[in-house]
């Protein structure tokens, strides 16, 4: 065997042999309730006749671990009361406070706050391996010790009262809350997203505004009564919110018609999707937004209202519903005695605009809509004038009444089969009204 091979052995028979003396407790990664606790020794003691300490001392008795901190007022305030536990029931346990401050700093700030009276309890200093071996991340941090080194409960300091000792040595003290810390929170992380989402489900209010989701099309809308999200430019997400802001007076309230929308503003372009193909990439990188909120189901009702004070507030807008006088398209009844028809199969076309049981109420939304998607000139806004919000409503709309929207000849002709027409009117509508502030 070469000098190399030799040294190279000899080297790994050395490490294996320092392992075999590595006590279990230095590899072990902590323990928690029912874990026996191996004889723990430490150094850099206080407030004691010895520096250092071992478990093993205190045999027979119940140990309980303080952690604690110079920074913890609570700690501090705590200490008569340990120092009467301590002396009430000093045949049957030991108080040891631990931090993890160096001995010097911890003396420096003790002397310097001499009004503080410790305890009597040992108090061991620079702690760096019980910490460890009872992960936490706040102070007061206790953990109940019994006589056979079991660790009984990991609590928090006000659960070490009189009453529960007394209790546990009578043996009626099964059990004790436990103080879980969350080790591992990240503060680098919004909430929703830390701990891959972990604390998602108890959200009780919750809303969100990011830059448009390019692989997400245009659109959605409530989720559950209480959690809605979409999709869109400003002007969409005002105009879902104004239009379903809960007040009977408005429940007509139309804003599918740009011409029902008064923008004031610099830069319109910022506010509405373009209808050119080949500004829409860089439109939806720079100018669209994906909005989302969640509140009390009790508050479902409110829902939009909150929509409408968080955008306004983070968009700096001042937005309104006020009424004017404008040319708009009034749905009427061709013959007002008769009942709405359904077309369902008044025809067949192989593409068609379909809707089942419709409400009328939201029925001239739908079709200012669809007449107005995707055009550079456009069509005021069609309102209710058939005398009813109640009925609802099957139809069909062929594609070729949309196509040939310009003259609305086709359309007015399907829409007659249900008795039902379009006509022009100057009507006292509600305009949208969106400003920017100051």
């Amino acid at each position: 065997m070469d000098i190399f091979n030799m040294r190279l052995t000899t080297y790994i028979l050395l490490l294996i042999g320092t392992l075999a003396f590595v006590p279990d407790i230095l590899i072990a990664q902590s323990f928690t309730i029912g874990d026996k606790v191996p004889d723990i020794k430490a150094s850099h003691v206080i407030n004691s006749d010895n520096s250092e300490l071992s478990f093993s001392d205190y045999k027979g008795k119940m140990i309980i671990l303080d952690f604690w901190g110079t920074g913890c007022t609570a700690c501090i305030k705590a200490f008569p009361k340990i120092d009467s536990l301590q002396e009430e029931f000093k045949d049957k346990i030991q108080i040891i406070a631990i931090n993890q401050e160096s001995k010097d700093s911890t003396l420096k700030f003790l002397q310097k706050h001499k009004r503080i009276k410790l305890p009597k309890i040992p108090f061991i200093t620079q702690d760096t391996l019980i910490s460890k071996l009872f992960p936490h991340k706040f102070v007061p941090h206790h953990v109940w010790i019994d006589s056979s080194n079991r660790v009984r409960f990991i609590t928090n300091d006000n659960n070490t009262s009189k009453e529960n000792l007394a209790r546990y040595f009578e043996n009626q003290l099964a059990q004790l809350k436990s103080k879980k810390d969350v080790i591992d929170f990240d503060n680098s992380k919004l909430i929703v997203a830390e701990g891959n989402g972990r604390w998602a489900n108890k959200a009780i209010y919750y809303s969100s505004l990011l830059h448009g989701l390019p692989g997400l099309q245009a659109g959605g809308g409530l989720i559950k009564p209480n959690h809605f999200r979409r999709n869109g430019s400003i002007v969409d997400l005002l105009k879902i919110a104004f239009t379903n802001n809960g007040d009977e007076e408005l429940i007509d309230l139309n804003f599918e018609s740009p011409l029902a929308i008064d923008l004031q503003v610099k830069d319109k372009f910022q506010y509405v999707i373009p209808a050119d193909l080949q500004k829409r990439e860089y439109w939806w990188e720079n100018y669209g937004y994906f909005y989302e909120v969640m509140v009390p189901m009790e508050r479902s009702k409110d829902i939009f209202k909150f929509m409408q004070q968080e955008l306004m507030r983070y968009f700096n807008l001042d937005v309104s519903v006020k009424k004017r006088k404008m040319k708009c398209l009034a749905l009427v009844k061709l013959d007002p005695k008769k009942k709405i028809k359904n077309n369902v199969n008044s025809f067949n076309d192989s593409v068609e605009y379909n809707r089942y049981n419709i409400p009328l109420k939201l029925f001239p939304s739908y079709l200012t809509r669809e007449l107005n998607w995707n055009r550079s000139s456009y069509f005021p806004p069609i309102i209710n004038y058939t005398g009813t919000t109640e009925d609802s409503l099957d139809i069909k709309i062929s594609t070729e009444a949309i196509e040939k929207r310009a003259t609305l000849d086709q359309l007015r002709k399907e829409l007659r089969k249900c008795n039902l027409d379009l006509v022009e009117r100057e009507c006292l509508t509600n305009v949208l009204v969106i400003k920017e502030m100051e």
